[in-house]
């Protein structure tokens, strides 16, 4: 994929489009983390069971986790994986994986 979009848009920008891309995702990634211990404290110290803010804080672990590895596809997932907005869809969908794969076993 580094190589077309080489080809397509230049080295330089392709190295440049990466690096700009894993800066948003870190500081998403950050700002995500930062936010979700707190909810986590707060929720806690209310009584309450962190069940949903826990797996958002899976999902910005696997978000932060994708941006390092290279490439763009995993780039977007990480990005998918972070944004609160796209992670409300994702859920339901990782939800339903979990349960099937552990209905197998």
């Amino acid at each position: 994929m580094f190589v077309i979009s080489g080809h397509v848009i230049g080295i330089l920008y392709t190295v440049l489009l990466v690096i700009v891309i894993g800066l948003i995702g870190f500081i998403i990634s950050r700002a995500q983390g930062a936010s979700l211990m707190k909810n986590v404290f707060d929720q806690i110290r209310r009584g309450e069971m962190p069940t949903d803010t826990l797996f958002d804080g899976l999902c910005i672990i696997v978000g932060s986790i994708l941006l390092v590895i290279p490439g763009f596809v995993s780039d977007f997932l990480a990005l998918l994986f972070l944004i609160p907005f796209t992670r409300k869809y994702l859920k339901p969908i990782i939800f339903r994986f979990i349960s099937r794969r552990k209905r197998v076993r």
